[in-house]
């Protein structure tokens, strides 16, 4: 996997997560600094921060 990542230009310097966020695949959880499709972070907005309120998870 590590170098599929790399021969797409991949690597330190250049993340496939920040790429994703970039071009609005992933998101930024507004309550901390997990990074994931939106599904994923309404998961992590569940139980990592149970007492957020539901707009934090949109």
């Amino acid at each position: 996997m590590a170098q599929l990542l790399h021969g797409h230009g991949y690597g330190p310097g250049h993340s496939v997560t920040t790429r994703a966020v970039t071009v609005g695949a992933w998101a930024e959880c507004p309550s901390c600094t997990y990074v994931g499709a939106p599904a994923s972070i309404r998961n992590h907005g569940r139980k990592a921060h149970p007492g957020a309120s539901a707009e934090t998870e949109s």
